[in-house]
């Protein structure tokens, strides 16, 4: 035994000895299976508070695996010889010159810090931000990565997330449909208004007096060039909102057609003087 430690520690590869060096590499394995750990009880602490987003869960699970790295990467630089105030130093110059080379990727971290902690959105939403709109999938540390209703994934930076208006469109649990309603200034503005109402109470999904945010509606908007427009507005829940929309595009339509009421073409009357 005494002769295995010998030739340990007098065996030289570079300028660190293979003792050392096996020793490091058992520590790198011992570190592995206690990062393993400390990560697994992390999630599973995380994933039991309810005060804390999905998107922030990620965002500390991250920070924590960081400081676990870097704190091995200091242990073993001691552990080999190396100097560790030297050792902060040097990074401390590369973190400076890394942080003046990077700004716009600091600028993203730090937005999307101020992102999760602020929580406009959660993981599942669904958003617009500046000409981008999707369902957000993940929230991470440079990028807002959105799906798209056609399954298409958008990586938007999180400055520019946090630099322009944010919508949300899975806040609330109800939602508004409206629509606007050409129809002929010959017909009668009664038998208008009585045939929308009827096609919203053939439109299923749309929410009760009792049920909604507030009643129905249906008003003469304005006096259009060839038409007179008319607004409907009806609620319904998050999750009904575009067969709700699509149904009463169609009941509009066929009830119009049975009640012989038409929606105008665009006109234009063109008068000459001889």
């Amino acid at each position: 035994m005494r002769k295995i430690l010998d030739y340990l520690n007098h065996t030289m590869v570079g300028s660190i000895t293979l003792g050392r060096l096996i020793y490091v590499v058992l520590v790198l394995i011992a570190f592995l299976i206690v990062m393993k750990i400390i990560m697994r009880i992390t999630r599973r602490a995380l994933k039991k508070s309810d005060e804390i987003d999905q998107g922030a869960q990620i965002l500390i699970a991250r920070g924590v695996k960081f400081l676990l790295i870097a704190l091995f990467i200091i242990t073993a630089c001691g552990m080999l010889g190396v100097e560790i105030s030297s050792f902060v130093a040097l990074m401390s110059i590369v973190g400076a010159a890394l942080a003046l080379a990077a700004q716009n990727v600091l600028t993203n971290l730090f937005d999307g810090i101020i992102l999760i902690c602020n929580h406009p959105f959660r993981i599942g939403d669904y958003i617009e931000t500046g000409d981008d709109g999707g369902t957000v999938v993940d929230t991470g540390l440079l990028y807002t990565k959105l799906c798209t209703p056609d399954n298409k994934v958008i990586c938007v930076p999180n400055s520019q997330v946090f630099g322009d208006r944010i919508i949300n469109y899975s806040t609330a649990e109800q939602r508004r449909v409206e629509i606007i309603v050409p129809t002929s200034y010959e017909n009668d503005m009664e038998k208008v208004k009585s045939a929308l109402h009827r096609a919203i109470a053939q439109t299923e999904g749309v929410l009760s007096d009792e049920e909604a945010t507030a009643a129905p509606v249906v008003r003469l908007k304005e006096f259009g060039a060839s038409s007179l427009n008319y607004t409907v507005r009806v609620w319904c829940k998050r999750s009904d909102y575009w067969p709700v929309y699509y149904d009463l595009m169609e009941n509009i339509k066929r009830i119009y057609d049975e009640e012989g009421l038409t929606i105008p073409f665009n006109q234009l009357d063109v008068r000459v003087k001889k």
